[in-house]
């Protein structure tokens, strides 16, 4: 929500994609697909993918 207030805009579509996993989502490819072990290696990611709205703003402009 930030960043769209300092940028003005009306929405963002974000499409990610965690490559070597080995997960689906749920609902997908049958039930949890591989989310047992994968638990550590997701919140590496979203520890990588963790960005500052500001930050972003910035380049943007």
């Amino acid at each position: 929500q930030q960043l769209i207030d300092l940028l003005g805009i009306d929405r963002i579509v974000v499409q990610e994609t965690i490559d070597g996993s080995g997960m689906g989502m749920p609902g997908m490819m049958g039930g949890m697909g591989g989310m047992g072990g994968g638990g550590g290696d997701i919140e590496e990611a979203l520890e990588e993918a963790d960005i500052d709205a500001d930050d972003l703003a910035e380049e943007l402009e």
